[in-house]
């Protein structure tokens, strides 16, 4: 019985510690919907931390006005190809910008969230 316990103990610390690492990476950056406008929508993203991100991925999750789930897509945005050496930020430490995407028949509103965030090293 106790080899079971500390199977499942150990489980549940890898657990704790990969949500702890999921909310490091999205508290330097902030996500906001904005408005749908002509089948645009339009996010505010903004860079609270003093590194520059190369590349950055998000999942949108597009809704209906009753909060139906329409679509997930998953996106990324980055400034320079794989191949160049030199990179370039998508967004500057301690900097905004905004995104636009595309959304399907009869969305009425969207929730974003990053994934993932490579830094430029």
């Amino acid at each position: 019985m106790g080899f079971k316990k500390a199977k499942d103990m150990k489980k549940i610390s890898l657990l704790i510690t990969a949500f702890i690492l999921i909310s490091c990476v999205n508290d330097t950056v902030n996500t906001k919907f904005v408005e749908i406008k002509n089948n645009i929508a339009r996010f505010d993203i903004v860079n609270n931390s003093n590194k520059d991100i190369e590349k950055i991925t998000f999942e949108i999750k597009y809704l209906d006005n009753l909060n139906k789930l329409l679509l997930i897509d998953t996106v990324d945005y980055q400034m320079s190809k794989e191949s160049q050496k030199e990179k370039r930020p998508f967004l500057k430490a301690n900097d905004n910008t905004f995104i636009v995407q595309s959304v399907p028949d009869n969305c009425k509103k969207a929730n974003i969230k990053v994934l993932e965030i490579d830094n430029i090293k």
